[in-house]
């Protein structure tokens, strides 16, 4: 039986697996302790640094007792260490964040991974080579902004220039590996099936005995909708499993008295933490009030409708401006961005806000919702389209009347969600004016969309149109305006990914190329299994049911009887609280799994919105698991 040392200071994946391997006899050993060891009894070493911040230095005492042991051909797998091996040392870490590995070795070596494929490590870090390798035998390069999605062909320069190369035989029996990739499992790096592929080479090399890295579970799993068992069963479970989410990753401040965080952004750590996105933001608390009212509606939940009540309350009470002269009715942002009001985001506030009361009976904030729909109005040009963005800070008299003088140049492309909340005003008070405005505006939208003036358009301009669509017909039962939303969902059948889910797709022209350091699509080009949570499907459960209640037509309920199922296969499930019932941002809908490319500044695959993704699939689900109760609501 083979005796290996691991020597780590801390539990990680890799020592877990080896331990749990039969066949070898593993003992942990403290780095600094080395030189006191007999290391001479060991037939193999593992030197995993990669539980530390900083890439492990040994002790020259320590250093001098571990390098007799490669000098006599043992076999040494050595990872993030600052030097190893007679002559090489490293650089400073750099951050991987907008940089990804590709496998580089021939094909055939490690079977399933093929010379080009794309691997993903998530926010490491790596520390540059400094010196030629005798051997130069590499494994793996790592390469930024890398415009592919799972398989590219590097360059010969990236090949060929030491400082790219992160995994390599120095010599026959030295493997270095300079990122941290001891918790590979906890830190989710993706492909799954390509990690384990690489780990099961490297393991089964370093201690010459069969390795297989699936004794260690994944640290999630997706796709687990079952057709053999109930569809109602699934779907409450799976909304059930989201809101508890809410709780166990503390997403509520007070229950709401205080607001909520906006969710995790998508860097995740060597080490498997994550960063938290800490901002209140009023589209966030809108969605996710509206989650909790229809919680309340369809299953009498208290707690849930004292949250809902909670999270508008502290939109209208604390985000709103009040006798604020040419500002009056407007809502802030987030709350650091006290003084900018997004149209969409606005809109979606209002939008929750309105349903709970339509479904409850209530008025809640009546007053609010129309001061806050009237600075919408009166800070939109004279066509009734509103800018994406207004900063109080650039806003005068004069500036207002120049807004309303002349046709808006820079539209909201999310502007249904505003017109829809002036339509669903209209319905529950009866005020024309409303009704006046929110058809205006939608007539001015029908006029550029869905290329919004020459812009790409995508899936989710047609997504994020079907609410508001549904409720223009519904108002003005107007041939025309049905027809543009049958046409908008038939044109959103032809990208349905087998598996489940709208791809996200370019209808106009070619796919733009994802810069590093602003928001953009997870998208490289048509054809990558690509569904996006964040900014396509997640309006759907909440369109598609809208769309049923607004048209009476069956068709709608099955669509969001299929896109229900897809949120059911795709969410995730995992012993870690912070992420269990959640549905980040991308998810490759061949590999089942969270994957794409890492270039969008804030938002990318690992993503998880408490708004935008988290609240309206609830809602949308919750709403369609009780359609018969809640028909009784629209006149068809």
């Amino acid at each position: 039986m083979k005796r290996v040392a691991v020597v780590t200071k801390k539990k990680n994946d890799i020592l877990t697996i080896l331990e749990r391997t039969s066949g070898i006899q593993v003992e942990q050993l403290a780095p600094e302790g080395l030189g006191s060891c007999a290391l001479a009894d060991f037939d193999a070493f593992v030197l995993l640094g990669g539980t530390e911040e900083a890439p492990c230095c040994l002790n020259g005492v320590d250093r001098f007792a571990m390098e007799k042991e490669i000098a006599k051909g043992k076999r040494v797998f050595a990872e993030f260490y600052e030097s190893i091996g007679p002559d090489q040392y490293f650089l400073e870490k750099q951050s991987t964040r907008y940089s990804r590995m590709v496998y580089i070795a021939e094909n055939g070596m490690i079977e399933g991974l093929s010379f080009g494929d794309i691997l993903e490590e998530q926010c490491n870090v790596y520390t540059p080579k400094h010196m030629k390798s005798p051997l130069g035998k590499p494994l793996l390069i790592t390469q930024e902004h890398i415009c592919a999605h799972d398989h590219v062909t590097p360059e010969a320069g990236f090949l060929d220039d030491e400082k790219n190369k992160t995994l390599w035989f120095e010599t026959e029996s030295l493997l270095i590996c300079n990122f941290r990739l001891c918790n590979f499992i906890r830190a989710t790096f993706a492909p799954k099936k390509s990690w384990r592929r690489l780990l099961n080479f490297i393991l089964s090399w370093v201690t010459e005995t069969e390795v297989q890295t699936e004794v260690l579970p994944d640290h999630y799993t997706q796709g687990h909708y079952k057709a053999e068992l109930s569809f109602e069963m699934q779907a409450n479970a799976a909304v059930k499993r989201a809101m508890g989410w809410f709780d166990d990753a503390e997403i509520l401040l007070s229950e709401g008295r205080r607001g909520m965080r906006e969710g995790f952004g998508t860097e995740i750590y060597p080490d498997g933490t994550r960063r938290r996105t800490m901002p209140i933001r009023d589209d966030c608390m809108g969605e996710v009030g509206m989650m909790y009212a229809m919680d309340y509606v369809v299953n009498g939940t208290a707690r849930s409708l004292q949250i809902a009540d909670n999270l508008f309350s502290y939109c209208f009470d604390y985000m709103q401006r009040k006798n604020a002269g040419i500002f009056e009715g407007m809502i802030g942002w987030t709350d650091s961005a006290w003084g900018v009001c997004y149209t969409h985001d606005t809109g979606r506030l209002l939008v929750g806000e309105l349903l709970k009361n339509m479904y409850l009976g209530t008025n809640s904030h009546m007053k609010e919702i129309q001061a806050g729909l009237d600075y919408l109005i009166r800070t939109s040009g004279s066509d009734g389209l509103r800018a994406r963005r207004l900063d109080n800070a650039n806003l005068s008299e004069k500036r207002i009347r120049e807004i309303q003088s002349k046709p808006c140049d820079d539209p909201e492309p999310g502007d249904p969600y505003f017109f829809t909340a002036l339509l669903m005003f209209y319905k529950l008070t009866g005020k024309a004016q409303y009704k006046e405005a929110g058809i205006r505006g939608f007539e001015a939208f029908l006029k550029i969309y869905p290329s919004c003036r020459g812009s790409i358009y995508t899936t989710s301009r047609l997504t994020g149109t079907i609410l508001g669509l549904s409720w223009l017909y519904y108002t003005t039962r107007e041939e025309r305006h049905k027809k543009v939303l049958y046409d908008t969902v038939a044109q959103l059948q032809t990208v349905r990914h087998p598996n489940g889910g709208y791809l996200e797709w370019v209808f106009n022209g070619e796919v733009p190329k994802p810069n590093i350091g602003d928001e953009g699509s997870m998208l490289v080009e048509n054809g990558n299994p690509i569904v996006d949570n964040l900014y396509v499907v997640n309006w759907l459960p909440l369109g598609f049911i809208q769309a049923y209640f607004c048209t009476g037509d069956v068709y709608f309920y099955e669509l969001w009887k299929d896109i229900t199922e897809y949120f059911i296969h795709m969410q995730i499930h995992s012993r870690d609280p912070l992420i269990n019932g959640t549905w980040p941002r991308s998810s490759d809908m061949e590999k089942l799994e969270v994957y794409a490319i890492p270039n969008d500044i804030g938002w990318g695959p690992w993503s998880i919105e408490s708004g935008w993704t988290m609240g309206p699939v609830c809602a949308g689900i919750l709403i369609g698991l009780h359609a018969d109760k809640l028909k009784r609501f629209y006149t068809c």
